[in-house]
């Protein structure tokens, strides 16, 4: 009986010893397969042990406020600078609408309408205004764009032509006010009048507020709609030639 007691207490002894999980979830479990570095605070150096290493995001709120800020490195208290404009018939307009002014993209655009129209910029942010040291006013015409429709439908072009041209320009149906379909307006460039209308757009004169410069102004949003004449191939060529010569003249 008593060898009995001896074991038992010998057995609780040894099994509160043994330690068979580390936790639940934790992965690996047995301890003595753990090989894991112990993380130790440090109160004496800074470290920052996500500096430069990848950051991952499933959406931003727009294309400055995204993951590098987390790993960038760069410690500051006060809020990243961003673009609010507003438009003299909208007022301020939307996160998506506003990158529309400054994105260099003829498609993307912001329309003003009314008698008096006016655009304005500001920059929000940041930890005080920023200095102006210059103005540069620049002519603002729209440039044009070019559709070119190629292959052996081109050789049909006057019979479906007009009507793509008529489709392109016409509004939506079933709306209480107009919806264009396009921004931009299409025109023939086969056609001597819409060829002339295109080439001439609606340039205007302008004046810069405070100041006494006229600028000149095109608001008019185009596309020229034309048939290839030299066939793919060939215009795939030209193109990748012209390209090349201006590449080689940007150096």
């Amino acid at each position: 009986m008593g060898r009995l007691i001896v074991l038992g207490v010998t057995a609780l002894f040894t099994l509160g010893a043994q330690t068979y999980t580390r936790g639940v979830g934790i992965y690996p479990g047995d301890p003595r397969q753990n090989f894991a570095a112990d993380l130790v605070p440090e109160t004496q150096t800074y470290r920052n042990l996500a500096l430069h290493r990848p950051a991952y995001q499933s959406s931003a709120y727009d294309y400055n406020l995204t993951a590098q800020l987390i790993t960038d490195g760069i410690k500051d208290a006060h809020l990243p600078r961003w673009v609010s404009v507003a438009t003299s018939d909208q007022g301020v307009l939307s996160k998506q609408d506003r990158e529309h002014v400054l994105d260099h993209n003829s498609t993307s655009t912001v329309t003003l309408n009314g008698a008096r129209r006016w655009l304005q910029l500001k920059l929000l942010g940041g930890d005080g205004p920023l200095e102006l040291d210059s103005r540069n006013w620049r002519d603002c015409v729209c440039p044009p764009m070019l559709a070119v429709i190629g292959g052996g439908i081109a050789g049909a072009y006057p019979l479906f032509l007009p009507h793509l041209v008529r489709a392109m320009n016409a509004p939506y149906e079933g709306y209480a006010t107009p919806l264009r379909r396009l921004a931009p307006l299409a025109f023939r460039i086969d056609d001597p009048a819409e060829r002339d209308a295109f080439l001439r757009g609606e340039v205007r004169g302008i004046e810069v507020p405070g100041s006494d410069r006229r600028i000149l102004y095109d608001p008019m949003r185009r596309t020229a709609v034309g048939i290839s004449r030299l066939g793919t191939s060939e215009a795939v060529a030209v193109g990748a030639y012209a390209f090349a010569l201006r590449q080689l003249d940007r150096r």
